[in-house]
Protein backbone atom coordinates (compact mmCIF):
# COMPACT_ATOMS: atom_id res chain seq x y z
CA UNK A 1 0.00 0.00 0.00
CA UNK A 2 2.88 2.65 0.86
CA UNK A 3 5.51 3.50 -1.78
CA UNK A 4 9.19 2.84 -0.59
CA UNK A 5 9.50 6.54 -1.14
CA UNK A 6 7.38 7.22 1.66
CA UNK A 7 8.30 4.05 3.99
CA UNK A 8 12.00 6.54 3.83
CA UNK A 9 10.14 9.12 4.94
CA UNK A 10 8.10 7.26 7.75
CA UNK A 11 11.44 5.62 8.83
CA UNK A 12 12.89 8.94 9.05
CA UNK A 13 10.20 11.08 10.94
CA UNK A 14 10.19 11.18 14.36
CA UNK A 15 6.42 11.50 15.26
CA UNK A 16 4.19 8.20 13.53
CA UNK A 17 0.94 9.44 14.08
CA UNK A 18 -1.56 9.31 11.45
CA UNK A 19 0.17 7.44 8.55
CA UNK A 20 -2.60 7.09 6.22
CA UNK A 21 -3.34 10.63 6.30
CA UNK A 22 0.55 11.92 5.92
CA UNK A 23 0.53 9.18 2.95
CA UNK A 24 -2.05 10.51 1.08
CA UNK A 25 -0.63 14.15 1.37
CA UNK A 26 2.84 12.26 0.58
CA UNK A 27 1.53 10.92 -2.82
CA UNK A 28 0.08 14.65 -3.55
CA UNK A 29 3.92 15.81 -3.52
CA UNK A 30 5.89 15.71 -6.87
CA UNK A 31 8.46 12.40 -7.44
CA UNK A 32 11.58 15.31 -6.87
CA UNK A 33 9.97 16.88 -3.75
CA UNK A 34 8.84 13.45 -2.32
CA UNK A 35 12.68 12.83 -2.36
CA UNK A 36 13.45 15.74 -0.70
CA UNK A 37 10.55 15.44 1.92
CA UNK A 38 13.37 12.36 3.21
CA UNK A 39 16.10 15.13 3.48
CA UNK A 40 13.88 17.29 5.43
CA UNK A 41 12.27 14.94 7.55
CA UNK A 42 15.80 13.44 8.29
CA UNK A 43 16.99 17.30 9.25
CA UNK A 44 13.90 17.80 11.47
CA UNK A 45 14.45 14.32 13.81
CA UNK A 46 18.07 15.50 14.14
CA UNK A 47 16.91 18.99 15.32
CA UNK A 48 13.91 18.04 17.54
CA UNK A 49 16.33 15.45 19.39
CA UNK A 50 18.97 17.76 19.57
CA UNK A 51 16.44 20.39 21.35
CA UNK A 52 15.20 17.49 23.27
CA UNK A 53 11.87 18.79 22.28
CA UNK A 54 9.05 17.02 23.59
CA UNK A 55 6.94 14.59 21.31
CA UNK A 56 3.10 16.47 21.79
CA UNK A 57 5.86 19.85 20.47
CA UNK A 58 6.71 17.76 17.08
CA UNK A 59 4.67 18.43 14.23
CA UNK A 60 2.48 15.32 12.97
CA UNK A 61 3.55 14.21 9.85
CA UNK A 62 0.83 15.48 7.59
CA UNK A 63 0.64 18.89 8.82
CA UNK A 64 5.12 18.76 8.41
CA UNK A 65 3.81 18.01 4.52
CA UNK A 66 1.43 20.37 4.21
CA UNK A 67 2.17 24.40 2.64
CA UNK A 68 5.54 23.00 2.18
CA UNK A 69 6.59 23.25 5.78
CA UNK A 70 9.09 20.92 5.36
CA UNK A 71 11.07 22.94 3.13
CA UNK A 72 12.04 24.73 6.25
CA UNK A 73 14.40 22.07 7.01
CA UNK A 74 15.94 20.99 3.38
CA UNK A 75 19.23 22.52 4.66
CA UNK A 76 21.40 20.27 6.46
CA UNK A 77 22.18 21.09 9.61
CA UNK A 78 25.42 23.28 10.71
CA UNK A 79 28.44 20.83 10.90
CA UNK A 80 29.49 22.12 14.18
CA UNK A 81 25.54 21.43 15.24
CA UNK A 82 26.10 17.95 14.19
CA UNK A 83 29.35 17.41 16.18
CA UNK A 84 27.58 18.78 18.90
CA UNK A 85 24.79 16.95 18.66
CA UNK A 86 26.99 13.53 17.98
CA UNK A 87 28.92 14.52 21.59
CA UNK A 88 26.24 14.92 23.29
CA UNK A 89 24.70 11.45 22.32
CA UNK A 90 28.60 10.31 23.20
CA UNK A 91 28.43 11.66 26.50
CA UNK A 92 24.82 9.77 27.09
CA UNK A 93 25.76 6.36 26.39
CA UNK A 94 28.97 7.17 28.50
CA UNK A 95 26.78 8.08 31.60
CA UNK A 96 24.86 4.96 31.13
CA UNK A 97 27.34 2.82 31.35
Amino acid sequence: IYTPQFKKFWAEYPNKKEKDVAFGVFKSLKKKEQEQVVIAARNYRIETKKEKQEKKFIKHPATFLRKNRWKDYLGSPAKEEMEAFDEMQEKAMEERK
